[in-house]
């Protein structure tokens, strides 16, 4: 299964409350933050609706990765973790 074959599974279950951010880390190749922003931004038609560029969000997402530090809990995989459980409970609570 290529890659992209892998996100797009995992994605599948992303209104699961037990979610697993960390087999989501490793199919994205660490790209876990922008991955997850980026597909619930086009989940909810925001793109559109808000008339953004999906170039320039994609550059905005990696720079909002990108500056969480590499420590223990408050990184980029805690941010995507939260991201995902803040959207199910929004969506789906």
């Amino acid at each position: 299964m290529n890659k992209i074959q892998k996100v797009i599974d995992s994605l599948t279950h992303v209104n699961d409350f037990h979610f697993d951010i960390f087999n989501f880390k490793k199919i994205t190749l660490n790209e876990e933050l922008t991955s997850m922003l980026f597909f619930l931004f086009e989940r909810q038609n925001f793109f559109e609706t808000l008339n953004i560029k999906q170039e320039t969000f994609i550059k905005f997402a990696k720079k909002i990765q990108t500056g969480y530090l590499d420590n223990p809990y408050h990184n980029q995989t805690h941010a995507a973790d939260v991201l995902q459980v803040f959207q199910h409970i929004l969506l789906f609570v």
